[in-house]
């Protein structure tokens, strides 16, 4: 079965990024994008996915505001939100939205195959 990630950023260098490393790394997924919230919500609605990383700063509706949207139709979607701040507050709202990870995007190249390969394995 192909597992759905979709992207959420508002920053296309880091969105296709993103997209490279998971196409590279895990090219039996399905790869979706979103550049903000809004659109994030109508996507998953859409599309369902298993795996979301979701940017937590972007303009109009942010992060933690679509997580908790888009977690109100589609409770087993795991978020895993992405943000360049590592800070208590964002982790602990993050996590009240719903998110099951905390990425700092400066660790997106050492950490995101382990999460990945932990996320797609207690999906199966």
């Amino acid at each position: 079965m192909v597992k759905k990630v979709m992207v959420v950023d508002d920053s296309e260098p880091i969105r296709s990024l993103l997209m490279a490393l998971l196409d590279m790394l895990f090219p039996d997924c399905e790869v979706l994008s979103a550049s903000n919230g809004e659109e994030s919500v109508a996507l998953a609605q859409a599309t369902g996915p298993d795996i979301i990383f979701m940017d937590i700063n972007m303009p109009g509706m942010d992060g933690i505001k679509a997580t908790e949207q888009i977690k109100s139709f589609l409770p087993s979607a795991r978020v895993v939100m992405l943000t360049g701040f590592d800070d208590i507050n964002l982790r602990r709202d993050a996590e009240s939205a719903g998110a099951s990870y905390y990425l700092l995007k400066q660790s997106i190249h050492t950490e995101l195959k382990p999460l990945l390969k932990r996320l797609l394995k207690n999906e199966e």
